[in-house]
């Protein structure tokens, strides 16, 4: 029997449920956020959560990985998502 492996996010976006109420979601994702297909986690989310997911927290190296070590960088907007990315370092 082949068992395939569920991230995280994978059940999330089985069952948004334990999300019900909330109007306003932060995510705290870094460049290994990613579903069991690779898609990277703030789109997926996004997908799900409609308007819900309102902004990005991205720590010492970007939500993506692309700042180098010890750079600080600002708050800025995610060009795939179109949500605030706010600085955690």
């Amino acid at each position: 029997m082949k068992k395939s492996v569920m991230t995280g996010a994978d059940v999330l976006c089985d069952d948004i449920s334990p999300l019900d109420g909330y109007r306003h979601i932060g995510l705290v994702t870094n460049q290994t956020g990613v579903a069991s297909n690779l898609e990277c986690l703030p789109r997926v989310l996004q997908s799900v959560l409609g308007n819900r997911l309102t902004s990005l927290l991205g720590p010492e190296h970007g939500i993506y990985g692309h700042i180098q070590d010890r750079e600080r960088f600002g708050d800025q907007r995610d060009g795939q998502t179109g949500l605030p990315v706010y600085s955690l370092y």
